[in-house]
């Protein structure tokens, strides 16, 4: 009997032990997958911001050890850098790991910023073709920028049909309308893009 409790306990540790394997994303993901998707946006941004607050403090030794790396490769950085640093690591790790991540961002980029426009949509398809056929996995500015300037002066004329290019705001506005757009229905593009807007 004596070590049928035993065999239970040491179980027991080994069921604990490997719990605490888990890594951030995989808490955060778990945490994530249990939210409902019929919630409000603002409830919903609330949920998953619990589910990552909630995931920074059980796994401190993990962010601790994503923030001593990034400082050691960039010993100039400030406190603001390294939390944003962190911050984008979880989010690359949650869209390439958490399918329900990834599904709920798209919706709340959706419905964040609805675009009707039938030209955006036409210039955002044909980059996200472009950007499919490249062969990195990683878009930085420097791959993205030459694919999003051929097909802005490609459609040129029709841009400026309908935005005011000569007024700022009108710039801005084309240039948002643009990302939102890829970052909703370009999957390769979506990582990238919100990271350019935090």
């Amino acid at each position: 009997m004596k070590n049928l409790y035993l065999a239970i306990i040491f179980l027991t540790f080994l069921s604990c032990d490997a719990q605490n394997k888990k890594t951030l994303s995989e808490y955060s993901c778990e945490c994530i997958n249990q939210i409902s998707t019929e919630l409000s946006q603002p409830k919903l941004k609330a949920e998953i911001q619990q589910c990552v607050s909630d995931g920074y403090e059980k796994y401190a030794d993990e962010v601790q050890e994503i923030m001593t790396d990034f400082n050691k490769k960039n010993p100039n950085s400030d406190l603001t850098s390294t939390q944003n640093h962190v911050r984008k690591v979880l989010t690359h790790r949650l869209f390439e790991e958490c399918p329900k991540y990834s599904e709920i961002t798209s919706d709340l980029i959706l419905k964040q910023r609805d675009i009707m426009s039938d030209l955006i949509t036409n210039i955002a398809n044909e980059i996200c073709e472009e950007i499919n056929l490249l062969e990195e996995t990683k878009l930085s500015d420097k791959i993205v920028d030459p694919i999003l300037i051929k097909y802005t002066i490609k459609y040129d004329r029709e841009i400026r049909n309908e935005y005011d290019l000569a007024d700022k705001r009108q710039r801005k506005k084309f240039g948002y309308d643009l990302s939102y757009k890829l970052m909703a229905d370009c999957e390769k593009y979506k990582l990238f893009g919100i990271q350019k807007q935090k």
